[in-house]
């Protein structure tokens, strides 16, 4: 029993994070599609891909990690929807290959692909009418594909490379932060396990957020709202940490990248809190709200 009452007294000081405290967003993506020849020993070039798609400058010789090359059951259309809103599931995709670039290279040739642990056969893989073609670019601790576009293997097409530059998709949005009702942190623990939704309204996979990140701004909510994207870049002070199978946490554990210790909030400027899926295929983090 005094166990019990020792661990009610404890979490009636976390600060529990509800609903209502998320902010809104919705996306759409759109993307170039390109018919070219099957069977064909394709060059994909990305040398163009200098800004991605979240409008962020990019050096594609350095920062491209991994490129994936998916097959899906799915149209473009359909495929794009699922993006957007982290849906795109096991079973939508048929077949898949991999290529992990180099630093300095950016160009590869299709049979430098690897279908786990074979490389790809254009002569025998990339035929007509497989399904749909998804090629992206990711890189490691970025959420979301830095770029994405379809290509199309038909009879006939044209032998013409695989290009992957800053224009083809765009991602367009509409966020509001102003409308959540801002958290009053109650001690330093804070916990999530009464969300139900995420940020577009859809039911929240609590088991899918890997990162907290808590960043202190000098910008007010208008300005943020203004450059969404872009708040990574914006943040003075951010503390962070990967999360697992967890649904709270301690914020006095948090440090910066200078390896201080969070030391509590302050009057000034603008407090965010994130929690965050680094795997997901939207870069919007599925809740984030104002602490004070």
């Amino acid at each position: 029993m005094m166990i019990l009452l020792w661990t009610a007294l404890a979490c009636s000081n976390d600060t529990s994070l509800q609903d209502e405290n998320n902010y809104d967003f919705t996306s759409t993506i759109s993307a170039q599609s390109l018919t070219v020849a099957s069977r064909a020993d394709l060059v994909v070039d990305w040398s163009a891909l200098t800004q991605d798609l979240q409008g962020r400058a990019m050096d594609p010789s350095t920062e491209i990690d991994i490129f994936t090359i998916a097959i899906l059951a799915l149209s473009q259309e359909e495929t794009l929807a699922a993006l957007a809103d982290d849906d795109l599931r096991q079973s939508d995709i048929t077949a898949y290959a991999t290529l992990s670039p180099e630093d300095g290279v950016t160009a590869a040739t299709l049979s430098e692909f690897d279908f786990l642990g074979n490389r790809v056969i254009p002569e025998l893989d990339v035929t007509a009418g497989r399904g749909t073609w998804l090629l992206s670019a990711s890189t490691t601790g970025v959420p979301g594909a830095r770029m994405l576009m379809f290509f199309d293997p038909v009879d006939g097409g044209p032998e013409v490379p695989i290009a992957l530059s800053s224009d083809s998709a765009s991602l367009a949005y509409d966020v509001e932060l102003e409308d959540l009702v801002e958290v009053t942190l109650d001690g330093e623990v804070v916990e999530w396990s009464d969300l139900t939704v995420d940020m577009r309204g859809l039911p929240i996979r609590l088991s899918d957020i890997d990162r907290l990140d808590l960043g202190w701004y000098a910008e007010d909510l208008t300005a943020l709202e203004a450059d969404f994207l872009g708040l990574e870049e914006l943040v003075d002070d951010l503390y962070t940490t990967p999360l697992t199978a967890t649904i709270d946490q301690d914020l006095s554990l948090l440090t910066n990248g200078a390896g201080e210790p969070f030391g509590g909030l302050t009057d000034e400027g603008t407090w965010l809190l994130a929690l965050r899926c680094m795997a997901c295929s939207n870069p919007a983090p599925p809740f984030l709200t104002v602490l004070r």
